[in-house]
């Protein structure tokens, strides 16, 4: 069987919401009392998770801390059933972990520690991995593990989902150029898709699809939904809100695993936005990136119950 390779950072997060903008010389008040805990995350077993809790088994390629037991990440993701075939343990350093600040209105600052994901200890990935590929999905990462990612993804003429981050210690622009004649889709938020636009020297995505490969380029809007541009047409998805809403940190990962989701099941663009949506109504609703993963039978549910029809 195929494998579906998820390449990015872990994290061990902690979420911290505070009551104003942060600013210089003034105290902003901690609002959760949860804001110690540890939750699971990180884009790469976001994403791993949720769609191996929906059946299509993926294998993150990660490097984690000699914590990975003690903390009981490896059991949490053995229990959705992700693969850890491309998880390698580095001995006397911490697995990565993020402080995610969350803002009143909502918007989030990150603080990253990379521990055992820093390119220090980077070594060549198992070539095994990439030859029995079906699809590569490319997140945030270091400089060294996106360059090899996109040797292997060439060397064995894999296509490349990305999940554009604004990270330029590891997208460059000289990355971000040559991952782009790999690359099938792209995610990427309002301000990433700008930031794209501007590299590249284009006026509108449409002029994206000069490059032969891709497919189709996602832009994720916040509470405005997303836009869906291929190379026919462009489709408007709104957002399904949950049955509440506790946090919004991992709401754009679990979006992208549920158009994967899709898209790998050959469902149409819509269809595939629309299971996205669905997919992140679930996330919000409790304190963590995939704390609150549905099975199959109750993501189909809620999307039965909203769209009424799979296309």
């Amino acid at each position: 069987m195929k494998n579906i390779l998820v390449c990015g950072y872990p994290s061990l997060d902690r979420i911290i919401k505070v009551d104003k903008e942060l600013k210089v010389g003034e105290t902003s008040l901690v609002t959760n009392k949860n804001s110690g805990n540890i939750y699971y995350g990180g884009c790469s077993v976001n994403i791993s998770s949720i769609l191996s809790r929906l059946g299509l088994i993926s294998t993150p390629i990660i490097r984690v801390g000699d914590d990975f037991e003690k903390t009981k990440y490896k059991s949490f993701l053995l229990k959705h059933n992700v693969d850890l075939k491309g998880v390698k343990e580095i001995k006397g350093e911490k697995t990565s972990c993020s402080y995610l600040i969350e803002l009143k209105n909502g918007d989030h600052i990150t603080l990253f520690s990379p521990g055992a994901m820093s390119q220090d200890y980077f070594e060549s990935y198992d070539e095994s991995l990439f030859e029995n590929a079906k699809v590569v999905i490319m997140t945030i990462n270091s400089m060294k593990d996106n360059l090899e990612i996109i040797k292997l993804a060439k060397k064995y003429d894999l296509d490349i989902i990305l999940g554009m981050k604004l990270d330029r210690s590891g997208f460059t622009d000289d990355v971000i150029r040559d991952v782009m004649n790999q690359t099938k889709i792209i995610f990427a938020n309002k301000e990433e898709a700008k930031e794209l636009k501007n590299l590249f020297g284009f006026n509108n995505i449409k002029e994206f699809f000069k490059f032969e490969r891709l497919d189709s380029f996602v832009v994720t809007r916040g509470k405005k939904g997303s836009t869906i541009y291929t190379r026919k047409n462009t489709i408007k998805i709104d957002i399904v809100e949950g049955k509440k809403i506790v946090d919004t940190t991992g709401a754009g990962d679990a979006y992208l695993s549920g158009f994967i989701f899709g898209y790998l099941n050959n469902r149409c663009y819509e269809t595939c936005g629309r299971y996205g949506s669905v997919l992140s109504s679930f996330i919000i609703e409790k304190m963590g990136c995939i704390s609150n993963i549905p099975t199959y039978d109750k993501f189909h549910k809620r999307y039965l119950k909203l769209y009424g029809v799979e296309k």
